[in-house]
């Protein structure tokens, strides 16, 4: 099992999930509040945490970080800039140390 497909059995038919990166995700979730997303990413990093990875060498346990935001008509000009909020609430997350969800709250980006 990888935590792709675990993620991906956690989310609804209409949601989607993509690679970004490496070794992150993005997940859109479509008509969920903040608090939604949150209880989705608790159960997710919950899930992840407790899941037995085998190698052909070893067991690895795994934990995540994961940053949420949502999109804003007055701050979303363009969906880079959703997609931005949420790279500052992952690395924000990822700064707490992993096992973290940390969203972005509503606050002046800096557009460099």
């Amino acid at each position: 099992t990888t935590s792709a497909t675990i993620i991906q059995s956690m989310v609804r038919d209409n949601d989607v999930v993509c690679r970004y990166g490496g070794e992150e995700f993005g997940i859109v979730l479509a008509n969920t509040s903040l608090s939604g997303a949150r209880i989705l990413a608790d159960r997710i990093r919950k899930k992840m945490a407790e899941h037995d990875f085998d190698t052909e060498t070893d067991h690895l346990k795994l934990t995540v970080s994961i940053g949420i935001a949502a999109f804003d008509k007055k701050m979303d000009t363009s969906y880079s800039r959703l997609v931005k909020r949420g790279l500052q609430a992952l690395t924000s997350a990822m700064e707490r140390g992993g096992n973290t969800v940390k969203i972005f709250l509503k606050k002046p980006l800096d557009d460099k």
